[in-house]
């Protein structure tokens, strides 16, 4: 399903790209001419999200044959190590940051199209004639990122250990904030709900960019499947699409992130353009409850994320997580005067609170259990 009138709300919320140039640190690399077999480490002083590009020259004579490049990025320098061909992960490979790029005409300047997340970037020559040596010149990365640092604001305290985690912090959220709040600007670099929800939370206590967010809700209010059901992510190119990965406790998720960003904003227009998306979802949500309002068990539920462990049983966590967002969705019933439906989902949340002690609190231990074996042996 495909709200163009949403979408058009989020395309237009969309924000600018603020680009800075940053050039190596600590290196006379302009000196060194390189032959075949010979490489060169620059280091960028910091975390870089953006672009490439340089100045390829040359000594002696006249280059009577192309320079074959290696360009490896790297966000540690340990990486620079690794052999990318003997990588057997579950990850797509393609992910891994490195070019082989031929440069025909020497000198000029290259300009990578890719955009990367890395602070060191090593550039093998594979090949090149015995006629000439090479070197590079005003090498830049162009970085960019939808994070304004002027309107950052300062964490107020006086322990170092707190300024200097805050610092860390602040950097990976700023390298995130792109067209959309990406789950990470390196591997997948697009928009996941459960990175949103937290991406928020952050933003709003630092770079307090409240249309960024709410660009991310126009976009997963926009973008549903065909029964209405919010999609795990986001991906903006080559046209606004959401993934054919559903979950849960991600769908549920819309609920919160609307009411966090309602509090933050006031901004009742939204509340009022989403709540039928929200009241969708909680919808759904309640066709997973068994007779006793307990949550299906992992096995006929779905993919309920909560832990990267696919082993590990989601039930009882799903059975919170929906708890989580009746909340949610009562208090903005509340915002929008939806009497009927803030009365119907107070008796909700009542019924699957009352059923989660019943049936999945071990009172023993002391704690909430999960999965069909411990439900039976409670009956």
């Amino acid at each position: 399903m495909r709200d163009e009138k949403l979408l058009k709300k989020a395309i237009s919320l969309m924000p600018k790209l603020i680009y800075k140039n940053v050039s190596p640190v600590g290196t006379d690399y302009q000196t060194k001419q390189l032959k075949k077999g010979d490489s060169i480490v620059l280091d960028f002083g910091d975390h870089q999200v953006g672009r490439l590009a340089f100045d390829l020259k040359a000594k002696g004579s006249h280059p009577d044959a192309p320079a074959y490049l290696r360009l490896h990025f790297a966000e540690r320098e340990i990486e620079l190590t690794e052999n990318p061909k003997e990588y057997n992960g579950w990850v797509c490979a393609s992910w891994i940051e490195e070019e082989y790029i031929h440069v025909d005409v020497i000198p000029s300047t290259v300009k990578l199209p890719r955009r990367y997340a890395f602070r060191y970037v090593k550039i093998e020559v594979l090949d090149i004639s015995d006629k000439y040596k090479i070197y590079f010149d005003n090498v830049v990365c162009t970085s960019e990122s939808s994070a304004d640092d002027t309107k950052l604001v300062a964490l107020n305290t006086t322990n170092e250990l707190h300024k200097s985690l805050d610092k860390v912090a602040i950097k990976t959220l700023h390298d995130c904030m792109q067209l959309v709040f990406e789950d990470g600007p390196k591997r997948d670099r697009r928009l996941w709900i459960g990175d949103l929800r937290m991406q928020a939370l952050a933003n709003y206590e630092t770079y307090r960019n409240y249309e960024l967010v709410k660009e991310g809700l126009y976009l997963f209010g926009a973008l549903t499947n065909d029964e209405g059901r919010v999609g795990a992510c986001i991906f903006l190119e080559p046209e606004p699409e959401v993934d054919d990965t559903f979950m849960f406790d991600y769908s549920l998720f819309f609920i919160n992130i609307l009411l966090d960003y309602y509090r933050k904003t006031a901004d009742l227009q939204a509340v009022k353009d989403l709540w039928h998306v929200c009241k969708r979802q909680i919808e759904l949500a309640m066709n997973n409850l068994d007779d006793n309002y307990v949550v299906a068990d992992s096995d006929k539920l779905g993919w309920c994320f909560v832990d990267w462990n696919l082993g590990l049983n989601k039930q009882g966590s799903a059975q919170g997580i929906l708890l989580y967002a009746l909340e949610a969705a009562i208090e903005l019933a509340q915002i929008v005067e939806d009497v009927l439906v803030e009365e119907e989902y107070a008796q909700y949340y009542l019924q699957i609170k009352t059923s989660a002690n019943k049936f999945l609190f071990d009172s023993e231990n002391g704690v909430y259990i999960s999965g069909s074996i411990t439900i039976i042996l409670k009956h």
